[in-house]
């Protein structure tokens, strides 16, 4: 089994490579409950609609996304780990700074089929 450090992943939205330093990927799936009198009793559930939730952070370098955006956003592992592409509204886009630390960007978002 492999393993992969994350300093070798990398964003990309709408085909901009942004500098983030952290990023997750959650993706889901409801549930359909097909339960009859031929499954003996027990709980039959098939996969129904999809979707997910995303969320990446890092220093900010004068490129920001707009809120409710949709684009392509590719999460690479990196070293060998493959990529994910999923497409992406933007939900929420937020700056931030302090007098001591970097300035930072973080941007949240769901799964979209459109």
């Amino acid at each position: 089994m492999a393993y992969y450090a994350g300093k070798n992943a990398s964003i990309t939205i709408g085909g901009v490579l942004y500098p983030m330093d952290t990023w997750s990927l959650d993706d889901t799936a409801e549930t359909v409950d097909v339960t009859n009198f031929t499954t003996n009793g027990e709980i039959a559930l098939i996969a129904g609609v999809t979707g997910g939730t995303m969320s990446t952070s890092g220093p900010y370098a004068g490129l920001t996304p707009t809120v409710g955006a949709t684009g392509l956003i590719i999460f690479d592992v990196g070293g060998g780990g493959g990529a994910a592409t999923r497409r992406i509204i933007l939900t929420s886009v937020k700056k931030n700074t302090a007098v001591k630390d970097k300035a930072t960007l973080e941007l949240s978002g769901s799964i979209t089929a459109v």
